[in-house]
């Protein structure tokens, strides 16, 4: 069972607007559907290969290979990657080992939000919606985190009465 409901939806269905075909409606999202399926069907050989393809993938992001996802959107960015972290941790498909990982993705979506926000980008698939709604699900797991959705809902009544 999914642990986000957001998350299901958005990574089975086609993505007209979709620019990056690594984001959740690319190759991120054909790997978690993979792990849920594997993990739905005990298959723990087809698991331990999209949890091996989920790795590299994070790898590759992490070191430039794909630079169109180093941004802080939910469709193609770091609040995807961190959303389907998050989910699969809370899931208990894998361990909170990635959870260092996560406070660095959260500080990067904060930010990336707050200049969604300020230029009038609320999108939620492509701009600060997507970083808060993804910060409102981890804002239990740090302080910081619970202070970056609070600084993030002003900044979006804020900006959005100056649109």
């Amino acid at each position: 069972m999914f642990y986000d409901q957001y998350l299901l939806n958005h990574i089975t269905q086609s993505s007209e607007h979709q620019n990056n075909n690594i984001g959740l409606c690319g190759l991120l999202g054909k790997i978690v559907q993979g792990l849920y399926e594997a993990n739905e069907q005990e298959n723990e050989a087809a698991f331990e290969q999209n949890f091996e393809a989920l790795t590299t993938l994070i790898n590759e992001i992490y070191s430039g290979q794909y630079p169109l996802m180093m941004n802080a959107t939910l469709d193609n960015g770091l609040a995807g990657l961190g959303l389907v972290l998050h989910s699969l941790m809370a899931d208990g498909l894998i361990e909170n080992s990635m959870e260092p990982l996560l406070v660095d993705i959260d500080a990067f979506v904060y930010a990336g939000s707050k200049k969604y926000f300020s230029k009038g980008n609320h999108a939620f698939e492509t701009g600060g919606e997507g970083g808060l709604y993804y910060l409102t699900l981890r804002q239990d797991k740090s302080p910081a985190t619970k202070k970056y959705v609070v600084d993030l809902t002003k900044a979006k009544k804020r900006f959005s009465k100056l649109a």
